[in-house]
């Protein structure tokens, strides 16, 4: 006795609800603009020291003035960035996808295998060692 099943087709899909998406996308982004708010300030103190060694003396606030100038710059930075990230592409929920085109399993079944006695009799043939763990941690199957 045999058995073929035939698929043409089949996918295993598991996805993720949009908000935890969104998320995981909004928390990439604050990721990647914190590194890149780091490098615009390593920037402005390049600046700021460059304008320190030319003036010597730099007016009262001047230097405040910049750095809250670059800090209201990098949040408007990111609110562009988030805006544009939701306008890009439809939010993804794909975790991961199996899929599996032209499929062919052949089943075969040996009348001489049937039963519990007999299953028992070919795996002590095949492997005596481990059919005793197995008859004793399932003990409940005999």
């Amino acid at each position: 006795m045999f058995v073929i099943p035939q698929v043409k087709e089949f996918l295993f899909e598991m996805s993720d609800d949009p908000f935890e998406v969104r998320l995981r996308d909004n928390y990439e982004l604050l990721e990647d603009e914190y590194k890149e708010s780091l490098k615009r300030q390593k920037m402005l103190d390049v600046k700021v020291a460059e304008l320190c060694k030319a003036h010597l003396l730099l007016p009262a606030g001047k230097v405040e003035e910049l750095y809250a100038s670059l800090s209201k710059r990098n949040t408007e930075i990111y609110v562009q960035r988030s805006k544009q990230m939701c306008r890009a592409a439809p939010a993804r929920t794909r975790l991961f996808a199996w899929l599996i085109n032209d499929v062919e399993i052949l089943s075969l079944a040996d009348p001489s295998i049937h039963g519990a006695e007999n299953a028992v009799k070919v795996m002590m043939e095949i492997d005596p060692d481990r059919l005793v763990l197995f008859i004793f941690s399932n003990s409940e199957l005999f």
